[in-house]
């Protein structure tokens, strides 16, 4: 699973920022399982129906990116007024169960995505992907991993991670 967030300018910085957010997925996407990768992708010239974009090397390379390597985007819904910047992209079809809107939180003036993975259970525990009959929270320590993302200054993070890749 990847969670993306690409900032909202067009100048030649976010140019560099979407070829290497592309090659990163690209490099790091399974062609054995599914990839589930969300977030606000700011690209609100593409059109996910038609499968189009305004030809930017922005929204078209990421529109690329989905076709070429057979991602299907599941919000069909605004995003923000009349924009779908929030994507929920997958190689697997059935991997989502449904996905809608939520209200804003605070004041935000982006409507949340909500949604749902439709995870199937395998009987076979030597097959790395079993689940059994346990969610996963039995897998990971909630209380532990809520302090450690909690520390994090995500401005400052993202903020210097950007100056990091783009200079």
């Amino acid at each position: 699973m990847f969670v993306v967030y690409r900032p909202p300018y067009y100048d030649t910085k976010v140019q560099c920022y979407i070829d290497v957010l592309v090659k990163c997925l690209a490099k790091h996407t399974s062609r054995k399982y599914a990839n589930l990768i969300v977030g606000d992708f700011n690209c609100p010239r593409i059109n996910w129906v038609e499968h189009t974009s305004s030809n930017d090397n922005v929204h078209s390379t990421l529109l690329n990116f989905v076709i070429s390597n057979g991602l299907s985007q599941f919000v069909h819904f605004p995003t923000r007024y009349e924009n779908i910047l929030h994507l929920i992209l997958s190689t697997d079809k059935q991997l989502l169960n449904s996905v809608s809107p939520s209200p804003p939180l605070g004041h935000s003036d982006h409507v949340l995505v909500t949604f749902t993975l439709g995870l199937k259970w395998c009987q076979d525990t030597s097959d790395p992907r079993h689940f059994g009959p346990r969610t996963f929270r039995h897998y990971c320590d909630g209380a532990e991993m809520s302090g450690h993302f909690g520390t994090i200054e995500y401005c400052l993070f993202i903020k210097t991670k950007l100056h990091t890749l783009l200079n």
